[in-house]
């Protein structure tokens, strides 16, 4: 499911305290920008260093592309799913 889907099961997900962030490798304020553009109400964050993205499997530290996945957390922040 990418960010519309999310976006549409955002009250489900509300439902049951699930918090949905959203994070790319953007600038601040252009991952804002598609978020108003798309209608996205959870939180963008930037991941410049790539950091998030090397931790949950979505680049490497040489890699050019970051790509798109989708990590499921709970409060603690423990991976629920990938």
């Amino acid at each position: 499911m990418e960010g519309c889907g999310y976006r549409d099961l955002q009250t489900s997900f509300d439902a049951v305290g699930v918090k949905i962030i959203a994070v790319g490798s953007a600038e601040p304020a252009t991952l804002q920008s598609w978020a108003e553009d798309e209608g996205y109400e959870y939180e963008m964050w930037t991941d410049d260093d790539r950091s998030i993205g090397i931790h949950y499997g979505a680049t490497t530290a040489s890699s050019f592309f970051y790509d798109r996945i989708t990590v499921l957390l709970d409060a603690e922040g423990n991976q629920l799913l990938t």
